[in-house]
């Protein structure tokens, strides 16, 4: 039983290691996973680039943060028959 764990512990490392990992290059020389992923990148960079004041953490960067996060509460019916919001 024991030698049956260490092949066992020896084994799936060597599996996942040796199973093969498709990668596509996008532009710039980033790598991602698909290639319908690279699409992705593009949007990143037009992100940084022009919205936020060029990069920039101000007050709509904060704005965004809160309107994802912070006032993403949800409503429960039942609970708020009971009196409970929030």
């Amino acid at each position: 039983m024991r030698s049956l764990s260490l092949a066992l512990v020896l084994l799936v490392p060597a599996l996942v290691l040796a199973t093969p990992t498709r990668r596509a290059v996008c532009s710039k020389g980033r790598v991602a996973l698909h290639s319908s992923c690279c699409v992705w990148f593009d949007v990143l960079d037009d992100i940084q680039a022009n919205l936020f004041d060029g990069g920039e953490c101000g007050e709509e960067a904060h704005e965004s943060l809160r309107i994802a996060f912070h006032d993403a509460i949800g409503f429960s019916p039942a609970l708020t028959g009971q009196g409970k919001f929030g």
